[in-house]
């Protein structure tokens, strides 16, 4: 979070470190979605919702890659797909396990991607 805050796409809060030079705001804030993800599920779905986000994040920087013309593309597009179809067995499986947790990393995905574009223009 720290890094992202420096390159201006999180608000700057995020850089601010204490004596130990510990980014603190940063760490409170994602202990804290972490303790609301534990609240609504058990640490089960908090590794299942970090495990999808892992997914998410793999394959964006894949299809990123293979949109970029990298010498091995073709590797770049199997990762994405693979990467697709782990995000559909794991959104089913989690449908079944615990759909409380599965809507609240939803909402939370959501939440990022709209209130993004108006954190930026904020900090901007």
């Amino acid at each position: 979070m720290e890094n992202v805050a420096q390159k201006k796409d999180l608000p700057h809060v995020f850089v601010s470190e204490n004596s130990a030079n510990i980014p603190y705001y940063a760490i409170i804030s994602i202990a804290a979605l972490a303790a609301a993800l534990s609240v609504i599920g058990s640490l089960q779905s908090l590794v299942d919702a970090a495990s999808l986000i892992f997914l998410i994040t793999f394959g964006s920087v894949n299809l990123i890659a293979f949109s970029q013309k990298t010498k091995y593309r073709f590797l770049s597009l199997i990762g994405a797909v693979a990467c697709a179809a782990a995000i559909v067995f794991s959104v089913i499986e989690q449908i079944d396990k615990n759909l409380v947790a599965l809507i609240a990393i939803v909402v939370l995905i959501i939440a990022i991607i709209v209130a993004r574009p108006f954190i930026l223009k904020k900090i901007a």
